[in-house]
């Protein structure tokens, strides 16, 4: 079932055919921006939120995409998008969505007009919906009868159940679905998105979650009096808060981990610990559930159109905590991102390497005995998006072009097998062309040995 489900996710995200950027939007250069995640992310939590149906995943999304409800990635861009040459989040996150989901937001995405085969910004948080976190909450508010005399209050799950699930979702224990949600690991994730997603040089960054409910210690003197908060019995917080920060430990691993990974790839990922800034600094107002100022939301009941039984936006951020986050993810970027805009606009292809080419002769494969030929066609567009078509006559397989970075005497361009891969062609890799007079010189590298050039090859127009 896991692999059958990763193979189809794989296909899911592998890049295909997109449409030309709009030209005032493409001749900008700015970095591409992919939103996906859940709740967290969408922007569940604020009051105005409308409700934004998704053809692709089959239900409302609940989209905070700016005007009077603004998501963190929304803020983040308002705040940083100007000096960082960040476009408008293509914004796809989603209510309820899972880890197993994100490759269907990425669907949706490139379906979207203008919009590219690879970002070179990814943000998202995933997690929570995998191990059920909301139905815990839920669990945690209710009264629940074991015999005529005997009513127990407070949460269903124990601590050492909930750390379970997070080891699920971490890829350090195996799924077990009566616990878990999905089939996918964060780890398997964030290496679907590196591979099939980011754009080579590209950055991911994943959000982790805050803490609902203040420390005891905290409250203020109606909450110890009744020893609730928001509904919370007292001695369940501190389960609550240790399992979401060994939530977030083991995201961040995952992280550092996909970090390390992909680091010769060209991805670099991030991790952004959200519970202690803004929500609990070290210094300052914090801002969960029982403090003077809470960004959270306690049992909430309505949405934006007036219906009274929603309730999906209890335990969620408001305006006020998506506002802060997007402030500090900002900042982030501000320090992480290179000011400078990446390369190549609507027309990133110098006019010389446009059109179709052969080559002179077999490709040189030194590790091959097989006799075969390159033939591509390339046209112009921006950087990340699908530039050309690449087939290999005596190996009886092709595949596409997406464009990493133009000069004008140089492109690099990363390989996608989809006809025949894996059986005589390596999937995935990356070409470079360089202009020798009226020749290019063809160079090809494979993902899983990134800087050992394996075949080599002079094409001329066909």
């Amino acid at each position: 079932m896991k692999l059958l489900a990763l193979a189809l996710l794989a296909g899911l995200l592998a890049p295909t055919p997109t449409h030309q950027a709009p030209a005032h939007q493409a001749q900008q250069q700015d970095r591409t921006w992919l939103a996906l995640g859940d709740s967290y992310s969408s922007g569940e939590g604020i009051e105005q939120t409308p409700a934004a149906y998704s053809d692709t995943l089959g239900r409302d999304c609940r989209r905070a995409t700016g005007g009077a409800a603004s998501a963190w990635a929304v803020e983040a861009q308002r705040l940083a998008g100007t000096e960082l040459r960040l476009r408008k989040p293509d914004f796809v996150a989603c209510t309820g969505a899972i880890t197993d989901e994100a490759p269907w937001q990425v669907h949706e995405a490139r379906d979207r007009e203008g919009s590219p085969d690879r970002w070179d910004l990814v943000t998202f948080s995933f997690g929570g919906n995998n191990i059920k976190f909301s139905e815990v909450i839920k669990g945690c508010l209710g009264a629940r009868q074991k015999s005529w005399t005997d009513w127990r209050i407070g949460c269903v799950e124990s601590e050492v159940q909930l750390r379970r699930r997070v080891d699920m979702l971490a890829g350090r224990e195996r799924i077990d679905h009566g616990e878990y949600a999905g089939n996918i690991t964060m780890p398997e994730l964030l290496d679907l998105l590196a591979g099939e997603v980011v754009a080579r040089g590209g950055d991911v960054v994943v959000t982790g979650y805050p803490n609902l409910i203040e420390e005891v210690d905290r409250w203020g003197r109606v909450q110890k009096v009744t020893g609730m908060c928001s509904g919370v019995s007292w001695f369940d917080v501190p389960m609550l808060r240790g399992v979401g920060a060994y939530l977030n430990q083991r995201l961040a691993e995952a992280v550092a981990d996909a970090n390390q990974r992909h680091r010769a790839a060209g991805v670099t990922f991030h991790f952004l610990d959200i519970a202690h800034d803004p929500y609990e600094p070290a210094d300052g107002a914090r801002h969960g559930r029982c403090t003077d100022d809470p960004w959270l939301n306690g049992i909430t009941l309505g949405d934006d159109k007036g219906k009274k039984t929603y309730t999906n936006r209890s335990f969620h951020p408001n305006q006020k905590g998506h506002a802060a986050t997007g402030r500090v993810l900002a900042d982030y970027l501000r320090a992480h991102l290179d000011s400078t805009p990446p390369p190549g606009g609507a027309n990133a292809v110098d006019q010389a390497f446009l059109g179709s080419w052969r080559s002179v002769g077999p490709a040189n494969q030194p590790t091959s005995d097989r006799t075969y030929t390159a033939e591509l066609t390339l046209r112009n567009g921006p950087v990340g998006t699908r530039i050309g078509d690449i087939t290999y006559p005596g190996l009886d397989c092709s595949g596409s072009l997406t464009l990493v970075s133009a000069a004008p005497d140089k492109l690099v361009v990363d390989e996608h097998i989809d006809n025949n891969p894996g059986f005589s062609c390596t999937v995935d890799g990356t070409v470079t062309l360089t202009r020798t007079s009226a020749q290019l010189a063809f160079s090809y590298e494979a993902a899983e040995e990134p800087g050992v050039v394996r075949v080599t090859a002079t094409l001329a127009k066909a």
